[in-house]
């Protein structure tokens, strides 16, 4: 059984336009609904263990383990490439690529190479 004509050519256009705007969209929007940021770091003179970052926004706490203790700390800026959090007399900065972390006490620097485990749903 044939279609007729006058049908088909409504038809096509319509399903092949809703077929390219949801490729678009859908390449467009990211549908990320969770992303979990772990940095862990080898023992070191700072005594940081552990950098976990769960909403990547100024502001958004950040839980930090320490000398075998939970702390939180702050985001006071973020990007994609670096994060600068900060707790206590402590300042982070985190390269979120390599997972370097530049760790200023008062007047002690450290330099901590740590590995990045990005968790997303």
């Amino acid at each position: 059984m044939r279609l007729p004509s006058p049908l088909i050519t409504r038809i096509v256009p319509t399903a092949l336009t809703l077929f390219v705007a949801t490729m678009m969209l859908s390449a467009c929007i990211s549908l990320e609904r969770f992303r979990h940021e772990k940095y862990s770091c080898t023992p070191n003179r700072a005594g940081l263990n552990e950098l976990i970052i769960r909403h990547a926004k100024t502001g958004a706490d950040v839980k930090i383990i320490a000398g075998g203790k939970d702390t939180s700390g702050q985001i006071t800026a973020i990007s994609d490439e670096q994060a600068s959090i900060s707790y206590e007399t402590i300042e982070l900065t985190v390269n979120r690529k390599t997972g370097i972390i530049m760790l200023a006490d008062r007047n002690r620097y450290y330099r901590l190479n740590c590995s990045v485990s990005v968790f997303t749903l």
